[in-house]
């Protein structure tokens, strides 16, 4: 019997938990972020909550004080005996004064005031005590009078402190009767002149001015009196009624009268009735923290108390049942603060979107995470399709999921858990397409199904891989397969096939067709994973659509994953890697939307367009709202609530009411587009980091407080950290930011938060910063700090003007000097002339006799000079002759085969002939290319370069050495025997900087050594530098064996191979050096091109940069593509 009655017992309690869990599934779940130690919080128990006027929010613990700005944590702590830290380490709560200054209350007998422009500690001690003597009063509250004064809750009573006076004034509580009673829990200042304490013994109303009181206590006789005479809190709402918060429950209480609010239900824990503490919120809410009971939350004119608690499997549930602090920011952010569980936040704007998944502790949740489809049936159900689970359905209100699974051998169940697509026709039959189970009807009466599966007969469905179904206006039921396009006959109950034929032009692209959709004109738009098509029912004859890479208008990518048509009759197109493409019917063709018109990312996996007339796009990395109008793109992460950032093709629908469902990895999404709003809260900014050279500045006063800063000359190495304020998605927070006076123009620099200068000449600065929120809500004003570089003593404006003065003044003596000198020589050159006409006369009688003298002279240099113009053009004949053989032995054949796909040379001496060279091998395993640049151009350079391309056909062609790196040696022992080389010092240290490329090409692997000279390789827009041993293929201090570097290359890959001369030659507006990361940077935006383009491309820009400059050097790039 008594076996029975524990049967019993224990049933009955199963049912009671099962009931109350379903009965809380009901109320709309809160989903809190956790901010704990490992966000750098200093102790996990939150007493107190508050966002001061510069927009930080504040959390005071057990252990420290800290300061967040939604990206790090800074905690305050006492440091020995230093006068400017805080007093205590253990915080009891936090007070901003309409001043500004924010009060700290500790269990020390001092207040700590946080000094802004020092980032320290001002502390106040009550009368006679000066010593720190911890637990001598406690200061549980704080709060403001309408004169300034603050008023000090203790556990020795009420203080009054005045921060004009820096003073202290007791007040005795006439109404305690022992040390315990004269505690005040929470004070609490009414604008009509009263201050409100919460004490052990009920509540003291005290009036400022008459310094009369008026007491409220608890009588066991009255049944609307207070709950309990022990108070805990206080807190006025929207309307002026003020809440009381006991050790036994919750109060009211408007003009004198109490009511009693149950906030408990029967049989829980009696702490879980005990109030810590009370928040009204800017939207009139409620927020009532329990010893235990978790958060509770009374919406305006509702006497519905709703608890929010910590559930075990819930990672977004309240992380502890103790709450100790309730705070709601300016944008609306709920800050809950727990004893042992951090900090809990709770952001508005996450709730607008719903999010679904299976929960293994709730049989009533989503039987799988892996959501396929969706279907809204004519009588308001809401179906859902998964990968693993089956077909679930639910009711749009309760969302009590249901599901009916695969049950192997019973032949009415669905034949696979894969549910790829759902369709209720016309006729009212209900279709339900799976992935591998082919085509089911289900009978929702006897909840039965039919299958129809790919059989030997051409009559049957194409492929049990069944992934879209579409009706169209005639009744006819399309089926989308992996196996054709099938249309079904219901009277035969038979399919007809469309396949893809080699044979005819105009059959389907693919046999594997994603999705099919009949538009407002009939046209009937089949997608495949290779094209999109256009039926014409008439010939049956398809009309194709692919991706031309040379052609901007054709669809963004051959494989279509979805077709929609927009309120307005335009067809859109999701694709996968080319993004969103309409159709554009006039010229047949389509305009793209992808990536680099703010996408998230290319691969779209469905299109929704909501009421007014937006498109709503999920992809592989979140949900996009875009503007037809205006083509701005909004998009939403895992951040804003999104169940993952991975989407699932087909998952999507909209329902008659307006509600889109987007379902991807973990679960679906559910929400109305209008209800998603933009967060309006403008975002204070501030610097909050200054660095000089890398190293934190130590200024006079906090950088988010300072106005100006001066520095010297050389201390121009600067960085500056800044934040905006704003709490909903700090992530999502976007900054911009210019230095006036330096910066031509304002860096939009996304969601970094520093800003880096380097060698900043001396001058005025202004840096300016400016930020925004989640939702591109600018602060414009932003944050500013003048900079002032003073310039070094020979850079200022006086000891120029002294060095112009002193100049001017040698320059006068100089030219006075000069002046008397040139007076002296004018009368010493008349008596010359005197002198020399003499002279002259006697010369003109010597000149005329040597004239015949001088005219065989002429004809004798003439006649050199002719020999020597000979002897000119024959050396020019040679040099040119030199060229002839120099080319002859730079052969470029060997770059034309069949494994690079595209290569280019820019060769460009200095002279007629070059010291630089290339060279190539082309064997059947492997190919190998060299780019050298020898010692010197010109002549001798050429011989240089003859020399290094004989050596290699001897080494590579002859010998078969196809290790670079010993090639490299091998070269430098014959370089040094040819040329004699005897040491590193010898006058003859002639030799080369080359590199050696060898790619096998079975494997596609790399094999690179380099004496000085790096080559580049180039992949998908980024370059990786292999880099060369610093030594020359020559004698040299160091002579260690060059190194061998390998690289796996993928298709499509460029190489570039290159001396010196191109990165080194000057020209350009500033006749500076090109340099080589910019030489990088060209390489990089050029790769996307062919290899003409690119040696049309660079030769042009060559001539460009030289103008006017002489080349200085011989010039050699190659590039290869694999």
């Amino acid at each position: 019997m008594l076996t029975m009655f524990k049967q019993k017992s224990i049933y009955l309690a199963l049912l009671f938990i099962f009931l109350t869990v379903a009965a809380e599934s009901q109320i709309k779940r809160l989903k809190f972020e956790n901010i704990h130690l490992e966000h750098g919080l200093s102790q996990s128990t939150i007493t107190a909550i508050i966002q001061d006027s510069q927009g930080f929010m504040w959390f005071g613990t057990l252990d420290g004080l800290n300061k967040y700005n939604g990206y790090e944590m800074q905690a305050y702590r006492r440091l020995g005996n230093k006068r400017n830290t805080i007093i205590d380490n253990e915080i009891t709560c936090l007070y901003e004064s309409k001043s500004g200054n924010l009060w700290v209350g500790t269990k020390t007998n001092a207040l700590s005031k946080y000094n802004r422009i020092s980032d320290s500690f001002e502390n106040y001690f009550f009368n006679n005590e000066s010593a720190i003597s911890y637990g001598q009063n406690y200061i549980r509250s704080i709060c403001e009078d309408g004169d300034g004064n603050l008023w000090l809750g203790t556990d020795k009573g009420l203080y009054k402190y005045s921060p004009d006076k820096q003073q202290f004034t007791a007040y005795k509580n006439p109404f305690s009767y022992g040390s315990a009673e004269q505690a005040i829990n929470h004070v609490v200042y009414s604008p009509d002149g009263y201050l409100l304490m919460a004490t052990g013994n009920g509540i003291h109303k005290f009036n400022l001015k008459t310094k009369t009181s008026l007491y409220y206590k608890s009588y066991t006789d009255a049944p609307n009196s207070l709950l309990s005479n022990q108070i805990l809190c206080l807190a006025f709402d929207a309307d002026r009624k003020l809440w009381i918060g006991t050790d036994k429950g919750l109060n009211s209480m408007e003009g004198d009268q109490f009511k009693v609010h149950k906030i408990a239900k029967d049989g829980e824990n009696a702490l879980f009735s005990k109030v810590n503490t009370l928040f009204s919120d800017a939207q009139g809410i409620l927020w009532i923290g329990t010893e235990g009971g978790g958060l509770l939350k009374k919406s305006p004119n509702s006497d519905e108390f709703i608890a929010f608690k910590n559930d075990p499997s819930d990672r977004t549930s309240l992380s502890n049942n103790v709450v100790r602090g309730i705070y709601s920011d300016r944008s609306g952010i709920l800050w809950v603060g727990t004893s042992l569980g951090g900090i809990n936040k709770w952001n508005r704007a996450a709730e607008d979107i719903d999010v679904f998944r299976h929960n293994p502790y709730d049989p009533k949740s989503l039987s799988n995470s892996l959501v396929r489809c969706f279907y809204q049936s004519k009588d308001g159900i809401l179906w859902v399709g998964t990968i693993e689970g089956g077909l679930n359905y639910t009711d749009t209100q309760l969302r009590s999921f249901k599901a009916f699974k695969h049950i192997p051998g019973d032949l009415n169940a669905i034949p696979n858990n894969h549910v790829r697509d759902i369709l209720e026709d016309s006729q009212g039959n209900f279709w339900v397409a799976t992935d591998g189970g082919g085509l089911s009807l289900l009978n929702r009466k006897t909840k039965n199904f039919k299958s129809f599966k790919n059989t030997v007969e051409n009559t049957s469905i194409s492929s049990n891989r069944v992934w879209h179904l579409e009706e169209d206006r005639s009744g006819n039921l399309w089926v989308a397969t992996m196996g054709g396009l099938n249309l079904f006959d219901r009277k035969t109950q038979t399919f007809k096939r469309f396949e893809q034929s080699d044979k005819d032009p105009n059959s389907i692209s693919s046999n594997s067709v994603t999705w099919v959709f009949e538009a407002s004109d009939s046209t009937l738009w089949v997608g495949t994973t290779n094209g999109l098509n256009k039926l014409n029912r008439k010939t049956d004859e398809f009309t194709h659509y692919f991706k031309n890479d040379s052609d901007s208008t054709s669809i963004g990518n051959s494989r279509i994953y979805s077709i929609i048509e927009d309120s307005e009759g335009t067809v859109w197109v999701g694709t996968k890697g080319g993004g969103l493409s309409k159709y554009l019917p006039k010229t047949d063709n389509f305009r793209n939307y992808s990536v680099e018109h703010g996408l998230p990312n290319d691969v779209v996996m469905g299109i929704l367009e909501d009421n007014g007339g937006n498109l709503w796009i999920s992809t592989n990395r979140g949900i996009s709202k875009f503007s037809k109008k205006t083509t701005s793109v909004r998009n939403f992460d895992v951040r804003d609530g999104l169940q993952s950032n991975e989407f699932l093709v087909g998952s999507f629908m909209k329902s008659a009411n307006g509600e889109m469902f987007f379902g991807g990895v973990n679960g679906f999404n559910a929400f109305f587009p209008e209800q998603i709003r933009d967060n309006p809260h403008v975002p204070a900014v501030l610097i909050t980091g200054f660095r000089v050279s890398n190293k934190d500045y130590q200024l006079d006063s906090a950088i988010s407080v300072k106005k100006v800063i001066h520095l010297p000359y050389y201390k121009n190495f600067l960085s500056f950290d800044f934040v905006a304020l704003d709490y909903v998605f700090p992530e999502k927070n976007r900054y911009a930011y210019i230095l006036n006076n330096y910066d031509e123009e304002l860096n939009d620099v996304g969601y970094r938060r520093f800003a880096n200068y380097t060698n900043l000449p001396p001058g005025k600065y202004v840096f300016k910063v400016k930020g925004s929120n989640n939702d591109d809500i600018w602060n414009e004003e932003g944050a500013e700090v003048f900079i002032y570089i003073h310039p070094a003593f020979w850079q200022t404006n006086w000891f120029l003007y002294s060095v112009f003065l002193f100049t001017l003044i040698s320059i006068a003596m100089w030219v006075r000097s000069r002046f008397e000198r040139i007076r002296q020589q004018k009368v010493e050159l008349e008596r010359l002339v005197k002198l020399r006409t003499a002279e002259v006369v006697k010369q003109k009688e010597e000149i005329e006799a040597q004239k015949d003298e001088i005219e065989t002279q002429r004809d004798n240099l003439q006649e050199q000079k002719d020999m020597i113009t000979e002897q000119n053009k024959e050396i020019k004949d040679s040099i040119e002759y030199a060229l002839h053989i120099q080319k002859a032995t730079l052969e470029t054949l060997a770059f034309d085969n069949d494994f690079l796909s595209d290569y280019f040379i820019v060769f460009r001496p200095k002279d007629i002939v070059s010291g630089d060279y290339y060279w190539a091998s082309d064997k059947p395993d492997i190919f190998a290319a060299v780019a050298a640049d020898c010692t010197g151009h010109g002549v001798p350079g050429a011989f240089m370069s003859m020399l290094g391309v004989s050596l290699l056909n001897k080494i590579v062609n002859e010998r078969g050495v196809h290790s670079p790196e010993k090639v490299l040696n091998m070269m430098r022992d014959n370089i040094i025997h040819s040329l004699h080389q005897k040491s590193s010092d010898s006058t003859s240290r002639d030799g080369m900087d080359m590199v050696i490329c060898v790619i096998d090409k079975v494997t596609k692997k790399l094999y690179f050594a380099g004496a000085n000279n790096p080559i580049y390789i180039v992949r998908n827009g980024e370059a990786e530098t292999l880099k060369a041993d610093k030594m020359p293929v020559a004698i040299y201090d160091t002579m260690d064996s060059f190194t061998l570097t390998e690289y796996d290359l993928q298709s499509g890959d460029w190489i570039y191979m290159f001396s010196d001369g191109f990165a080194d030659q000057f020209g350009g507006p500033k006749g500076k050096k090109i340099k080589y990361a910019p030489f990088r940077d060209m390489l990089i935006e050029q790769s996307a091109n062919s290899g003409a383009h690119q040696q049309v491309f660079l030769n042009t820009f060559l001539d460009d940069w030289m103008k006017g400059y002489e080349q200085i050097d011989d010039i050699l790039l190659i590039g290869v593509k694999i």
